[in-house]
């Protein structure tokens, strides 16, 4: 970590300091799947199903931290549409998160390629959130990660997930309003840009990252 850098390495116990009896949501696609391994392994969980084949990979996750009495889930919401929807049945099964964090973008860039109805929806999801049910949550939002175009592995990933076009649904995403109720948003493009290098499909990176 730099020196300049106001964060700090924190140990797994702080962490299950940090997460006793909490309950936490990542919400979104792969890349959101790999910040849920990733905050799992922060509290000294070990995730080899991560990198295995025979895992489910287009499915919700779950996993019960002992050491922090904690409830860690993945819900699998790759497109803004699917985030809506999964916010709802948040709210309607009173399902009771202390911390959600979220991620969309980089899908509906890939198959809807509308960033219009991109945006509405966002819109739309500003609203979802004022819900009373998630008046006490924390609301993190993630942007869009770097994509490394010449590490993209198909052509319709080369056509619709070139830079000039992730930048239009990242920076609807910006302006949105939904931005302007959420607790805090993670900038994951400033992160990943500078490490290329740890990409190893263009859009997913190393558990170094």
């Amino acid at each position: 970590i730099p020196d300049e850098c106001n964060f700090r390495y924190l140990s797994p116990k702080e962490v299950q300091k940090d997460f006793r009896n909490r309950k936490v949501a990542f919400i979104g696609d792969s890349t959101q799947r790999l910040l849920y391994y990733s905050t799992l392994r922060s509290l000294g969980e070990s995730t080899p199903q991560e990198h295995d084949s025979k895992t489910e990979k287009h499915s919700d996750l779950y996993t019960k931290v002992e050491s922090s009495s904690s409830e860690i889930h993945f819900l699998w919401a790759p497109m803004v549409e699917d985030l809506s929807k999964c916010l709802n049945g948040i709210i309607e099964n009173d399902d009771g998160y202390d911390m959600i964090v979220m991620q969309v973008g980089l899908w509906d860039a890939l198959h809807t390629r509308n960033v219009k109805s991109y945006s509405k929806v966002l819109e739309d999801i500003t609203y979802i959130i004022r819900s009373p049910t998630l008046e006490e949550t924390l609301k993190i939002w993630v942007t869009t990660s770097a994509v490394v175009y010449d590490r993209l592995n198909s052509p319709e990933k080369k056509e619709w997930l070139k830079q000039e076009n992730v930048l239009k649904y990242r920076k609807s995403a910006r302006n949105s309003n939904l931005m302007d109720n959420m607790s805090a948003i993670i900038d994951s493009f400033a992160i990943t840009q500078p490490l290329s290098l740890e990409s190893y499909d263009g859009i997913h990176y190393s558990d170094f990252v």
